[in-house]
């Protein structure tokens, strides 16, 4: 009795001696799932790019990649293996993690998804899903996306512009084309000594400078189109001059 007793003990120490920690499971093992896969149509192909998982889904570093295998749905079929890269080798070329589906046929609805397995044959879950999304166009320099209003031409000058007297005011009249000189309106300026001395903006084909006619002598102004574009000139001047006379009994 005293010996069997012995003989289990020594089974029992055997056994503990072969065990150097917790039982680990297929699951403390398998990668990250990959959560960026991305689908890019181009050229009549299918750009696929993700990166490559850090961590186990034990949160473990993730050290013994083998290979990422690509999956592809069909019209909402079920998913099937299109292409296995070599991962060992990716790593060691330091290549980017791409693939280029050129089976693609216009009309079919593809998603697709990628997996990493590990030198122990076990495999993460499937990525993301990825829709093929068109490739978007570069985005043009800040100089192009808001680019300065283009210079029109300046606008006609004014026509048929001509001054009388009325009593103590000198009126100022000219032609309004009806926006065929793309006007926003005239600027009208008294002149002394042949520089701009008093300018108004109006916005009727003609102007009223009272009290001008009070003082006995000529007066010139000068009348130009604006125009609504802010880097667009203004229009040629048109200058009138208006003698006020003495008067005769």
């Amino acid at each position: 009795m005293r010996s069997l007793l012995l003989s289990l003990a020594c089974l029992l120490l055997l056994a503990s001696c072969g065990r150097k920690g917790p039982l680990r499971l297929e699951d403390d093992y398998r990668p990250a799932p990959i959560n960026d896969l991305r689908a890019v149509q181009r050229d009549g192909k299918v750009h696929l790019s993700w990166s490559r998982p850090a961590k186990n889904a034990d949160g473990s570093p993730f050290r013994n990649l083998a290979a990422y295998v690509i999956s592809r749905s069909d019209n909402d079929f079920p998913f099937r293996v299109i292409a296995a890269l070599d991962g060992e080798k990716l790593e060691a070329q330091r290549q980017t993690l791409a693939y280029n589906d050129e089976t693609v046929k216009a009309g079919v609805l593809y998603v697709y998804s990628v997996a990493s397995r590990n030198t122990l044959n076990v495999s993460s879950l499937p990525s993301n899903p990825a829709k093929p999304e068109a490739e978007k166009a570069a985005i043009p320099a800040a100089n192009e996306v808001n680019p300065p209003p283009e210079r029109s031409s300046a606008p006609i000058p004014p026509t048929g512009a001509h001054g009388f007297m009325a009593g103590d005011t000198i009126y100022l009249v000219w032609d309004d084309p009806g926006g065929t000189t793309n006007s926003s309106g005239w600027r009208v300026c008294r002149l002394k000594d042949g520089a701009a001395a008093d300018c108004r903006v109006v916005y009727q084909p003609s102007y009223a400078d009272k009290g001008a006619g009070a003082v006995i002598g000529k007066y010139r102004y000068r009348l130009t189109s604006l125009s609504d574009g802010a880097n667009t000139p203004e229009s040629a001047a048109v200058d009138i001059e208006i003698t006020v006379k003495p008067e005769t009994e």
